[in-house]
This record gives structure tokens, sequence and C-alpha cells, in this order.
């Protein structure tokens, strides 16, 4: 019986070790990176009309950091304030370029945070989702405390660093990032609001 197998049996350890860097590496580099990807320097012009749902709410209530959360029944999307679901549909078309199919919506709500409110480190699991964070307001500069009210987005590398990255809150400005990435925002000096929606996504990488 013929012997067909790849293997080299002379020098089997070189032969897994050439199959790892060529075939399963490239893909798990791959996969991390798609997981851990991050959208900024949008802007959507719509945004005012999304103060509306901080008047025009079914519930609310106080998260940790001191932020209050305003939403819908079960945190369904304000369709009475975006009928046409352009936000959704605005989603979907800046983030073309990337390897994913963007599916069902998940939920929304708004925060808005007080003077000192803040929002710890999080992530947004479980499954493969995305998380966009659309600002509503902008936050007077302050010298003493230039982050103050900022988004911060922790980027994991492939060389296992991490990439920071400050977001300044500006009105109608949107980061959009995978779920799986941590995100919190620095304490504010004034009232700041913001509307979060999540999405199912797929990655199109093979």
């Amino acid at each position: 019986m013929s012997d067909t197998s790849r293997v080299d049996k002379n020098d089997p350890v070189n032969f897994l070790d050439d199959m790892y860097d060529t075939m399963f590496n490239p893909q798990i580099q791959a996969k991390k990176m798609i997981d851990t990807w991050v959208v900024n320097e949008l802007h959507y012009s719509g945004f005012k009309k999304f103060l509306k749902l901080f008047e025009n709410y079914d519930s609310r209530h106080v998260d940790y950091g001191n932020g209050t959360l305003y939403y819908k029944d079960k945190m369904k999307y304000p369709k009475d304030i975006d009928p046409t679901l352009d936000y959704q549909s605005w989603i979907k078309f800046q983030l073309k370029s990337l390897p994913i199919t963007v599916n069902n919506f998940m939920k929304a709500w708004g925060v808005k945070y007080p003077p000192g409110g803040y929002s710890g480190l999080h992530c947004h699991k479980p499954g493969q989702q995305l998380t966009s964070v659309l600002f509503l307001d902008t936050p007077k500069p302050s010298p003493q405390y230039p982050l103050a009210g900022s988004l911060t987005t922790l980027q994991p590398n492939p060389d296992s660093t991490i990439h920071y990255l400050q977001h300044k809150p500006v009105a109608g400005n949107v980061v959009i990032m995978d779920g799986k990435v941590f995100h919190g925002t620095y304490p504010t000096l004034e009232d700041r609001h913001v509307f979060v929606c999540d999405f199912e996504y797929e990655s199109n990488l093979t």
C-alpha cells in the first residue's frame, strides 16, 4: 500500500510549522483583526432627531457610572423618531468596505450623562455583534480635563499590544465597533447625550 501522506516523515515538525505559518496563522490573524475593528471619523447629519428619545421613551434606569438609559419597550428601535430607518441604512452603508454583512437590528437606547457621569470599560456580548455610538452634543473644551466626556476604545493588536483611541464627543459624529472591543467613557463635565444601536453581523472571511 502506497503512502500518500503529505507529511515528511523525516521532518514532521517542520511540516507542521509550515502548515501553521501558511494556512492557519493567516486565518487566525485575519479573524483577530475583523473581530477588533473600530470605524470612526464618521458624521451623521440627522443626529438631532434622536434627542427626542429623551422625552418620548417607555422606560429609563440609572446605570453604573450614573448615566441614565432611555429606551423604548424592550429596547426596540425608535421608529417614531426614525420611521424610514434612515440611520440603520446609513450604518450599513458606512460598513460596506469591511468584509462583513450587517444583519438584524438588536437593540437601541439613549444615555444621558450628568456632570461626573461616566461609563466603565465594557464590551457587548454574547454573539457576534457591532455597536454604534452617535454623539448628540458637543461639550465645551476643558484645558484642565481635555479627555472629559471622551469615548475610549481598546483594540487588541496581533502582537498582543493594545491600541488605545480617544474619540472626543462632537455632535453628529459616530463611532462603530465590533462588540468585542472594550470601550468606556471618561467622566463628563456637563450634561452629555449619546444614542447607541447594536446589530448582529457575520464575517465574510473564510
